[in-house]
């Protein structure tokens, strides 16, 4: 047995929430052109190698607007693509306080997608 919690395995996940399943599926797959991976009781999604988990849930005491980080080797070109979709919740791509672009967006559960250009 373990002496610590320190001593046990970890296995993050990046999760949200959804209050409609069918929703986050258009959304992340058909707006967003995440690739929808097969699960019974959730939604896995990828993109460039960016994966979150949604889980559909109707209890009212579970973490409500969260969000998840996404950093992209094409940031200008994803935000583009959003534009020219015309999704009206896309923010302004500016320069953070490191000088790396980012814009945020928020999905139909009011999630935050903070879209972060990845590094050199």
């Amino acid at each position: 047995m373990k002496e610590s919690v320190e001593e046990q395995e970890c296995y993050p996940r990046h999760v949200l929430f959804t209050s409609e399943l069918d929703r986050s599926r258009f959304f992340y797959g058909n707006i967003l052109g995440f690739r929808i991976l097969p699960e019974l009781d959730c939604l896995k999604i990828r993109m460039s190698g960016c994966e979150l988990v949604i889980f559909p849930t109707q209890e009212e005491d579970l973490p409500s607007d969260l969000g998840a980080i996404l950093q992209l080797a094409n940031i200008r070109e994803m935000h583009y693509m959003l534009f020219k979709r015309r999704i009206e919740a896309v923010g302004e791509l500016t320069p953070n306080p490191l000088g790396l672009m980012h814009f945020t967006l928020s999905d139909p559960d009011g999630n935050a997608l903070y879209f972060v250009e990845k590094p050199n």
